[in-house]
């Protein structure tokens, strides 16, 4: 957030991507990965195409992969396999809106929207809404 508001000019390399995934990926609850990668990928410098194909291709695989090891697990039904499907929908429908709406917004409004949704999220989740 210090970052894309200026007051920090320090840009970690691509390398970094890896080890903070994991630090992510390994201190959070399961749902958590996939609300870090935003945040990882804009400090990386990802901005416009590049920034919304790897968010998108990221979540992509983490639902994939939750799907396979729950269902390894035995933890996938048919009505979970159902609102599986229904999320994989709602993340292509919403890459496309996004990228309709990024069009319109131009790329410094799409960036200030993309911050003011994770801010939103992150005051969501302390109150216990989301």
């Amino acid at each position: 957030m210090a970052r894309g508001l200026g007051w920090l000019r320090w840009t970690p390399g691509p390398r970094s991507l890896a080890p903070a995934g994991f630090v992510a990926g390994g201190s959070r609850p399961p749902a958590a990965p996939a609300s870090s990668s935003p945040p990882l990928l804009l400090a990386a410098g990802l901005r416009g195409d590049a920034f919304i194909a790897t968010a998108s291709a990221s979540a992509f695989a983490m639902h994939v992969a939750r799907i396979v090891g729950y269902g390894s697990a035995g933890l996938v039904s048919a009505s979970t396999l159902g609102a599986s499907a229904v999320l994989a929908v709602g993340l292509i429908g919403g890459n496309l809106a996004g990228r309709r709406l990024r069009g319109v917004l131009g790329d410094a409004g799409a960036l200030r929207v993309t911050y003011g949704v994770m801010v939103t999220m992150v005051a969501l989740a302390l109150a216990g809404v989301a």
